[in-house]
């Protein structure tokens, strides 16, 4: 994902301003005082899909920088990043004796704030089996991608 998807994304989400305000007034982010008024002007924007594009791309890089950080790092709970890692870890043990692997994606929603993680079948050729037993989780896309990796989780991503 790109980072003006994933502002997009924080921007018309469910997380309330204020949580985003309040995490971003306590972290150490240096734009964070930009990046709080930013986002409460872009949240004014969320039902005019154009006009927010625009003042997302108008967006100082420090700035979007900052806003990218707080939905990579802490859009989501422990307790959700806890389970995803415990999630995976079971899939990757059962994934050797089963013949499958990790995937990962969009939610079924479409929704940017969740991610899919799924099991992908090693059927060579067997184009007809795909993958199967989707589980989301309350984490965006490129948070997992950062998780899966620091955790040494391999995985694949299916960015359609």
């Amino acid at each position: 994902m790109k980072i003006e998807q994933d502002i997009e994304g924080l921007i018309k989400s469910d997380i309330s301003t204020k949580e985003i305000v309040d995490k971003l007034n306590n972290s150490l982010y240096s734009a964070k005082d930009k990046a709080v008024i930013a986002v409460q002007q872009l949240r004014k924007l969320k039902k005019n899909s154009d006009k927010l594009h625009e003042a997302i791309l108008n967006l100082d890089l420090e700035t979007a920088q900052t806003i990218e950080d707080y939905c990579v790092y802490d859009s989501f709970t422990v307790a959700e990043r806890d389970r995803l890692i415990n999630y995976c870890k079971k899939l990757v043990e059962d994934g050797l004796k089963n013949k499958y692997s990790i995937r990962l994606g969009n939610s079924a929603t479409d929704e940017w704030q969740y991610s899919t993680i799924s099991k992908e079948p090693h059927t060579y050729g067997d184009w007809f089996t795909g993958n199967y037993d989707h589980k989301s989780f309350k984490i965006p896309v490129n948070a997992v991608q950062l998780i899966l990796n620091e955790e040494y989780i391999p995985f694949f991503l299916n960015s359609i």
